[in-house]
């Protein structure tokens, strides 16, 4: 049996299918500091932290890299095709009904009969905003290398959000966002060191930014660099 977190609209947390009811975790308004985002290995703080100011776009795109590199609880091929639809349904190139349809087959009726749900009904819930899908990735990272693959993500999504960088016009040449988004809509992230080589002939001298590009990765759809850059939020 495949093992899902499901949340519902009135607040509660069903677990393993059983349904058993927890709080749904919410915002927090200190949840973390500047520095405990940059050295945590625990994802629980960090969640709490985005909940209310990560765009939903961007969250999609956290469980879709979380999907298509880690997840446990679906084969290879499917978590692939599900992470496909989760980065269209980021980029408005899918819907939300479209990714339910896919999960349906994951939820029950007897699993959901608790809440009186039918496994349509389950995945129409658990699909309408990506807070549901992120929870159960974040929870999912129990491991340590699991944590740190998942917030190095997290990290490589939303940079420093206690210091975020604003792009300088000068920068933006068309050498660096052709690269930009050659780099975003093929994946080529091994280029991302080409990229940090353009912006800095461009003139940008932003240690994070140009670090960043150079740096190990991961690199996702999403990287806040491309997204800078794009324009995307």
């Amino acid at each position: 049996m495949v093992i899902l977190t499901v949340w519902t609209r009135n607040g509660y947390l069903c677990c393993g299918l059983n349904v058993r009811r927890s709080k749904l975790p919410g915002t927090s308004e200190a949840t973390v500091t500047e520095q405990e985002w940059q050295v945590t290995n625990d994802p629980t703080p960090v969640m709490h932290y985005l909940r209310g100011k990560a765009s939903d776009r961007k969250v999609w795109l956290l469980v879709s890299a979380c999907w298509r590199s880690s997840s446990e609880r679906y084969s290879a091929e499917d978590r692939l095709v599900l992470a496909d639809v989760a980065e269209r349904v980021a980029d408005g190139e899918a819907t939300t009904d479209e990714l339910a349809a896919l999960m349906t087959p994951f939820f029950t009726a007897e699993e959901e009969s608790y809440d009186g749900a039918s496994p349509d009904e389950a995945s129409q819930e658990f699909t309408q905003t990506p807070w549901g899908a992120a929870w159960v990735c974040a929870y999912d990272a129990v491991r340590p290398e699991q944590a740190i693959v998942f917030l190095s993500t997290v990290r490589d999504i939303f940079g420093n959000p206690f210091r975020p960088v604003a792009a300088t016009p000068s920068w933006l040449t068309s050498t660096v966002v052709a690269l930009a988004s050659g780099i975003y809509e093929q994946k080529a992230f091994d280029r991302m060191p080409i990229l940090a080589d353009a912006l800095q002939d461009a003139g940008c001298d932003n240690a994070e930014i140009l670090d960043h590009c150079r740096g190990p990765g991961p690199h996702v759809r999403g990287c806040h660099v491309l997204d800078l850059i794009l324009g995307k939020s």
